[in-house]
């Protein structure tokens, strides 16, 4: 099939068509936003929980799960530099945990939604799995609490008892014996000397190591977008004959394309020149149209139509739609890639003028979702700002036996850096958290109906309940009356 038959249709209605080829084909449930929304916000819970335990509970006991470095007084002892450079560990993991969580979880949304209404209007996005955001927002959480974990081990074996008032004995340890004693005996441990390093360990699984573990083993459920997206063969199983003639005017899009296909006509529009004309400014328009540049865009990159005979090999992807490589270096990409929060779908289901009224909904949820974004990066930027002020005092009244605290402060900028980057994405897109009377209108429609339909099913249960036949009373164990004939 030629790409340029007239009889391709590229996504958009025409005015002679009514209806899309390939509207049956996506289920509605699919790309209705109240169920991204809810199914999204299940997959965070049993990540945030956690993370909020464990905030709290530094913020109500600062001294029990970390040690005080200064302490320890030595110049340069291996105690103190080890305390300074993995004290971060255990402020960060949880502050830092909650902001992504929160922009890995809009991650997700968008992508999911970003992928199937393009599918319905014939394009095909092949996700990449590459190492993307998810995957180094895992990977920063991982090594964050790799290193709170080395902090707690560190305290245990080497940190004073404290009293309540916060006054530790620097000529006493929490954990009696030498490692010596312990490997050649692990039992010693357990003896009433040691009952100060047995409450610290039993006291920091519970605060921090088991939350910290459902965290992130929560959170590496939300990277299956891949795997949880419904198989093609699903699609295809309702009218096959339909689908797979629908099928062959699809056009296939690696997401590496897509993302260069949009980054280039941001930095056209930014030069001056002619960009993709589509929901600019006043300009409004519908999925549909957005779905007809986008194919049109693609195809003059290489990608090719499914029923194209031009290109028989699919899996050979021509040069021209191939991502540009990130001038820098590789340290400079995996930052850029984990900071930069405006991703592709956010760009032409938030940033383009769709009219929709799904869309509208789905423009106010992304909206809400990151006015709570925005209140958590205050939340935990407050509790960052008074931890440096604290580390900023020790430094100022002591730097000579404590200029180790040095790095907790550059590392707590790093952090303050970070969230205020995040804060300013993710500004520009409150705006849309104000509903329009019509998003309240379909609102308000889709509850009533919900609420319509589950009376309708609980009046139909009753009825057929009414409707029942009665069964014949009998008595157990009675024997019928036999009539004896007279004489």
């Amino acid at each position: 099939m030629n790409s340029g038959h007239k009889n391709i249709n590229y996504g958009a209605i025409e005015p002679d068509e009514p209806e899309l080829g390939s509207e049956g084909m996506i289920p509605a449930e699919n790309l209705c936003p109240f169920r991204l929304l809810a199914k999204s916000w299940g997959m965070l819970a049993p990540v945030l929980g956690p993370l909020f335990v464990i905030v709290t509970l530094n913020a109500a006991a600062p001294h029990d799960l970390t040690m005080d470095c200064e302490n320890h007084h030595e110049d340069l002892g291996a105690i103190k530099l080890m305390c300074a450079l993995t004290l971060p560990g255990v402020r960060l993991f949880p502050r830092m945990g909650i902001i992504l969580g929160l922009l890995l979880l809009a991650w997700r949304m968008t992508h999911e939604r970003g992928y199937y209404c393009l599918m319905k209007n014939k394009v095909m996005v092949d996700l990449d799995a590459g190492k993307r955001f998810g995957f180094w927002v895992i990977v920063l959480l991982g090594s964050l609490f790799t290193v709170a974990c080395l902090h707690l081990i560190l305290k245990l074996f080497a940190g004073h008892p404290c009293t309540g008032d916060d006054i530790c004995d620097p000529n006493d340890y929490m954990f009696k014996n030498n490692m010596s004693e312990l490997l050649m005996d692990p039992r010693v441990f357990s003896s009433q000397k040691n009952y100060q390093a047995q409450h610290f360990l039993s006291m920091a699984v519970l605060k921090f190591v088991v939350p910290g573990v459902v965290c992130i083993s929560s959170l590496g459920g939300l990277l299956n977008l891949e795997n949880e997206l419904i198989p093609l063969s699903k699609l295809l199983e309702k009218e096959p004959a339909k689908a797979y003639r629908n099928l062959g005017d699809f056009v296939y899009v690696p997401e590496q394309t897509l993302r260069t296909i949009i980054r280039e006509d941001e930095e056209q529009k930014r030069s001056g020149q002619q960009g993709l004309q589509i929901g600019q400014a006043d300009s409004k328009c519908e999925l549909p149209d957005l779905a007809r540049a986008l194919f049109e865009e693609a195809q003059k990159r290489g990608c090719i139509v499914l029923g194209s005979t031009a290109i028989p090999e699919l899996a050979q992807e021509s040069p021209e739609i191939a991502e540009k490589v990130v001038n820098g270096s590789w340290v400079l990409a995996r930052v850029k890639e984990i900071m930069y929060i405006d991703w592709w779908p956010v760009k032409i289901l938030v940033n383009t003028n769709l009219t929709g009224k799904q869309s509208r909904v789905f423009k106010q949820m992304i909206g809400i979702h990151y006015c709570g974004t925005i209140l958590a990066i205050l939340l935990m930027a407050s509790l960052a700002i008074r931890r440096f002020a604290q580390y900023g005092s020790i430094l100022f009244h002591g730097y000579g036996s404590n200029w180790a605290m040095i790095f907790p402060e550059l590392m707590l900028i790093i952090e303050l850096s970070c969230q205020f980057s995040w804060l300013y994405q993710a500004l520009k897109y409150t705006k849309y958290a104000i509903p329009d009377p019509e998003t309240v209108e379909m609102v308000r429609n889709t509850v009533n109906a919900g609420v319509d339909a589950g009376m309708n099913m609980l009046k139909k249960d009753e009825a057929q309940e009414d409707q029942a036949p009665l069964l014949p009373e009998t008595v157990p164990n009675e024997q019928p009356q036999q009539q004896h004939p007279t004489l």
